[in-house]
């Protein structure tokens, strides 16, 4: 089954078409742009509206961590202002005395929960392969974006042990306080049940009898969320 993952603003491509990923690679990272005011005039001890005649860099400029911004030489002194950045100069404002430059900070944000093979890219979304794949209908999740991870299926209370709990999604059918305070504990990352828990756990209830039988004879290793599709989907690692 193919599923199709939007893409957030702001983003850079981090995989191309055929690359098969588990879990190790991000599909793509998101760009924060931040402004950065840096105050010339105070700095070299000029007048404000004297600033142009001290920049080395204008407008829409590229600036590298290092470059000269401004410089004022004197018979006595040679004072230069360099960047503590990399960006592009996107405001000089004379009446202040002030330069503006704009950076990208990459942020490791970029989703990269998942296992298959990369089908398509657009600009908007990107199309993954998710192998002997099956899609359930969420009923209710306190999961706002997409997410994904390792899953366990489990019947009995016996089965839940630190190596079947930690930071994985586990699916019980009857959840009670002591429950879900044992798994949370154990380091639950998902809870996958019928009825919504009482803490600030994450957690995906499902309500269907159809889809409950199917998630407790077709176990999967792993499982991906789409929040604002309403769809759960449980897979098998894509293996190279």
């Amino acid at each position: 089954m193919t599923i199709k993952l939007k893409i957030p603003n702001n983003q850079k491509i981090n995989i191309n078409i055929n690359d098969i990923i588990n879990f190790d690679k991000e599909l793509f990272k998101v760009s924060q742009k931040k402004r950065i005011v840096i105050p010339i005039a105070k700095q070299l001890k000029i007048k404000t509206n004297k600033i142009y005649d001290y920049l080395k860099k204008l407008i829409d400029d590229k600036v590298e961590e290092g470059e000269i911004l401004a410089e004022k030489k004197s018979l006595f002194s040679h004072k230069k202002i360099r960047s503590e950045y990399s960006g592009k100069i996107v405001e000089i404002h004379h009446d202040t005395g002030e330069i503006a430059i704009e950076t990208e900070e990459k942020n490791s944000t970029g989703f990269k929960s998942i296992s298959g093979k990369i089908i398509n890219i657009t600009k908007d979304e990107i199309e993954i392969d998710l192998k002997d794949c099956y899609e359930v209908e969420i009923n209710s999740t306190n999961i706002l974006e997409p997410a994904g991870s390792r899953f366990s299926l489990i019947l009995n209370n016996n089965q839940i042990t630190i190596n079947t709990v930690e930071d994985k999604a586990v699916f019980v059918k009857s959840l009670n306080p002591y429950l879900e305070a044992k798994l949370t504990a154990l380091g639950a990352k998902i809870i996958i049940t019928t009825k919504k828990p009482k803490t600030s756990v994450k957690y995906v209830v499902i309500s269907k009898i159809k889809d409950i039988e199917k998630i407790k004879t077709q176990t999967r290793d792993f499982i991906l969320i789409i929040p604002k599709e309403n769809k759960l989907y449980f897979y098998n690692e894509y293996k190279k």
